[in-house]
């Protein structure tokens, strides 16, 4: 699978993979922030 980085503005990527469902090809690949950790 090719993971390079998606055409367009971040905006306009968010937007089209909301669309299409695909939010979750954005997200980088790996553990979790520790932020994200602390939040939930």
């Amino acid at each position: 699978m090719n993971r390079q980085q998606p055409f367009g503005r971040e905006d306009w990527q968010a937007k089209i993979a909301a669309t299409l469902g695909l939010e979750s090809t954005l997200r980088q690949r790996g553990e979790v922030e520790e932020t994200a950790r602390k939040v939930a």
